[in-house]
């Protein structure tokens, strides 16, 4: 049902745990509202790569899957962006993916690729 769904602009929504007000879901914590205003410099790259994700997987008509980010503080943003009737029912917190990413020990491994191959296309 691609009705309620809005596929040009992302969505942020918050546990109702966070709220002052049980009732109005107005998120006060400062930690919250800078998460909502970082993640909303990504913004216009999520409407664009989302947009991209739908002209390449139309070929083989598919629906792109969604991109979504969750905030260490519960705060989550997602494209497209969908619509509840009741606010404050998703928690990312409970979500196998969140606690998986937050939890147990993180290895990083950067590899710069500076060979003649990544001078085309604007690559390097």
């Amino acid at each position: 049902c691609n009705a309620s769904w809005d596929m040009t602009t992302s969505k942020v929504s918050i546990p109702a745990a966070l709220s002052v007000d049980a009732n109005k879901y107005d998120p006060r914590d400062p930690r919250v509202t800078e998460s909502v205003c970082y993640t909303g410099l990504a913004e216009t790259y999520l409407v664009e790569k989302f947009s991209r994700d739908e002209a390449f997987w139309s070929r083989y008509n598919v629906t792109p899957g969604w991109t979504y980010f969750g905030a260490h503080d519960g705060m989550f943003r997602q494209i497209p962006a969908t619509y509840r009737e009741k606010c404050g029912s998703y928690d990312p917190h409970r979500r196998p993916w969140f606690v998986a990413a937050s939890s147990g020990p993180k290895d990083i491994v950067l590899v710069l690729d500076v060979s003649g191959s990544m001078g085309g296309y604007g690559r390097f």
